[in-house]
C-alpha cells in the first residue's frame, strides 16, 4: 500500500507470529517501523535479530512497563500503532491467568492512556479475538452480539475491547479487530494445531489432535494483516477528534471447517495420514466459532482472498521450506506476490491496490 510509505508505525508484539509478518509487509511498503516486544527472535522465527537490527528501531520490554512504553511513544512519535502484544493462548490463560490479564488488560490500558496523554491523533488498531463472543449457538457472530468470555483469555480480550471503547470517549481514535483463528507460516506457539503438527512431524512423533470436532474460522495470516492495514488507513483518514469501532475478520468460505478437516488437509501436504485423538482439555473452550464479516467489507472493501485449501497449502509449504531455519527471501517473495508488488523487495516498491469483488 503506497499509503504507508514513509509513515512511522509502532508495532507492539512485532517479533511474534503476526507481528513478524506485519513488520515484513510494512517494510516492503517503505514504512518506518518501530518494534516493541518482550521477546527476542528465536532460531526458527520469521524475523532474525540481524534483520531487525538493520531495518527496525527495536525495543525489548514488557507491554506492562508504562515508563518505557511512554518514552518510546514520546520519542518516536508514531503515526500509527498496531497493538498485537498479548498472551494469545486459551490454555495458557488457565495456567497463568494473572499474567494473561496483566499483559492483555493492563498492557492495553497502558498503551491507550499514553496515547491520550501524548497524542490523541495516533491511529490505533487493537487486535482482540473472535473468542470474545458467546458461541453456544451455531451462528455467524456479528459485532453487536453479546460479548461473553468463558475463559481467562477471552475475558481479558473483552476487557481490552471495553477499555478501547472507553478511551474513544476520552478523545482518541481506535478500532478493535476481531479475527478468526489465523494460520500461516512462522507460528511456533505451543497448543496451536499447526505448529503442534509441525513439531511432531520434525521430531518424528505421533501427531495428537485436541478437540477434532471443534469448528473454527481459519483465516490466512496475510488476509488478516491486509484487513488490519486497511482499517488503519481508514482510521487515519477519519477527521473526527475521537472514534471507535469494532470489526470481524473471517474467511470467505461458505463451508465451515473443524480441527480434523484442517489436520487432514495439512497432513496431506506432509505425506502423512496418521494422528491420535486427545479430547482432554485443561479448561473449557468454545466448540463452535464463526464470524460475519459484512461490516468490514462495507467499511474498507476487505474480504479474505485466500480459500481454506489455499491457506493450508501456503502454510504447509512455508513449514516444509523453513522447518529448520526461516528463509526470509521465501516469505518476502510470498508477500510480494500477495500484495502485487511489482519490484524487488526494497523501500521503494510500487504497490498495486487489489480490488475485491
Amino acid at each position: 500500500m503506497k499509503f504507508y510509505k514513509n509513515k512511522k508505525i509502532l508495532i507492539t508484539g512485532n517479533t511474534g507470529f503476526k507481528g513478524s509478518w506485519l513488520s515484513l509487509i510494512l517494510f516492503s511498503f517503505g514504512s518506518k517501523i518501530i518494534g516493541y516486544s518482550d521477546k527476542k527472535p528465536e532460531k526458527n522465527s520469521l524475523l532474525k535479530k540481524e534483520w531487525i537490527k538493520k531495518n527496525i528501531v527495536q525495543y525489548y520490554n514488557k507491554i506492562e512497563n508504562y515508563t518505557l512504553l511512554e518514552s518510546v511513544i514520546q520519542n518516536e512519535k508514531p503515526d500509527f500503532i498496531f497493538h498485537l502484544a498479548a498472551q494469545p493462548l486459551v490454555l495458557e490463560s488457565y495456567k497463568y491467568p494473572f499474567q494473561t490479564f496483566q499483559t492483555n488488560v493492563i498492557g492495553t490500558l497502558n498503551l491507550l492512556e499514553i496515547i491520550k496523554k501524548i497524542n490523541k491523533n495516533i491511529a490505533t488498531i487493537v487486535i482482540t479475538t473472535d473468542k470474545v463472543y458467546s458461541n453456544e449457538v451455531k451462528r455467524d457472530q456479528k459485532e453487536d452480539n453479546k460479548l461473553e468470555g468463558i475463559d481467562p483469555y477471552s475475558s481479558s480480550k473483552i476487557c481490552a475491547e471495553h477499555i478501547a471503547k472507553s478511551y474513544s470517549n476520552l478523545g482518541i481514535k481506535v478500532i478493535t479487530a476481531r479475527a478468526g483463528n489465523i494460520i500461516g507460516g512462522g507460528d511456533w506457539s505451543n497448543n496451536r494445531i499447526v505448529p503442534d503438527i509441525i513439531r511432531s512431524y520434525i521430531q518424528h512423533k505421533p501427531i495428537t489432535i485436541r478437540n477434532p470436532s471443534f469448528t473454527r474460522p481459519w483465516l490466512y495470516v496475510l488476509d488478516a494483516l491486509e484487513g488490519y492495514l486497511l482499517l488503519g488507513k481508514r482510521l487515519y483518514q477519519i477527521k473526527s477528534k475521537s472514534y471507535f469501532n469494532s470489526f470481524n475478520l473471517s474467511p470467505d468460505d461458505k463451508k465451515k471447517y473443524n480441527v480434523l478437516d484442517l489436520t487432514k488437509k495439512f497432513l496431506a501436504h506432509l505425506n502423512k495420514n496418521q494422528y491420535l485423538y486427545c479430547n482432554n482439555n485443561y479448561g473449557k473452550e468454545n466448540k463452535y466459532l464463526s464470524l460475519n464479516s459484512n461490516k468490514i467489507k462495507k467499511f474498507v472493501n476487505w474480504r479474505a482472498k485466500t480459500k481454506f485449501d489455499q491457506a493450508v497449502e501456503h502454510t504447509a509449504k512455508w513449514y516444509l521450506y523453513n522447518n529448520t531455519s526461516a528463509n526470509l527471501s521465501y516469505s518476502e517473495k510470498h508477500i510480494s506476490e500477495y500484495f502485487n508488488i511489482d519490484k524487488k523487495f526494497n523501500n521503494n516498491i510500487n504497490y498495486q491496490e487489489t480490488k475485491h469483488a
